[in-house]
């Protein structure tokens, strides 16, 4: 009798999440943030700095979200200041930088993360040739550090409409000035 009873409580609970499933089945969530919603997250992880052998020591900061109409990536201007020693001397040096990063959804705890950054463009003038590559790729580890896999927003537990678009990522495109992600089944 104890199995019949589970074997009914099991098939029932399949059943409902089957018409669950179903009732989901292509409806979309949309999720649209906007640029001062995401230029607080950024903020929250500048200004950074990084050395490098005592030759030189990098700093990002004051990052400026940037929304641009049809990408499907986020894109945000940065400050690079770079000290370097050249001889006894120490001589700063600055410029400016362009990061693009794509978003990533988890379901497990309903956040968007920052993913795979690339540094798009970095212009620092007068930087010595012999240490151009090693100044961009100290530039892009301290950007993979400071913002690859960070949240930049969790969908709240107490909306309906976001608890049932827990989902999959469909979509994510920059229009009208926002960054809209499209969830589904």
């Amino acid at each position: 009798m104890a199995k019949r009873i589970t074997v009914i409580v099991l098939a029932l609970l399949i059943l409902s999440v089957a018409a669950g499933l179903f009732i989901m089945r292509g409806k979309r969530f949309v999720v649209e943030l906007t640029e001062g919603q995401i230029q607080e997250k950024l903020d929250a992880r500048f200004p950074v700095e990084k050395s490098y052998l005592l030759i030189f020591v990098l700093t990002l900061s004051d990052p400026k979200v940037v929304l641009e109409e049809g990408a499907d990536r986020l894109s945000f201007g940065l400050n690079a200041t770079l000290n370097i020693k050249i001889g006894d001397e120490e001589k700063p040096l600055s410029g400016t930088g362009l990061v693009s990063t794509g978003i990533r959804y988890n379901p497990d705890d309903y956040s968007f993360y920052l993913t795979d950054p690339k540094i798009e463009q970095l212009a620092i003038q007068g930087i010595p040739i012999e240490y151009t590559d090693k100044v961009n790729e100290v530039a892009k580890k301290l950007a993979l550090e400071r913002i690859n896999n960070y949240p930049v927003y969790q969908l709240k537990d107490d909306d309906i409409k976001q608890a049932a678009a827990r989902l999959i990522l469909q979509d994510l495109i920059v229009k009208e000035g926002k960054l809209v992600i499209t969830l589904g089944l």
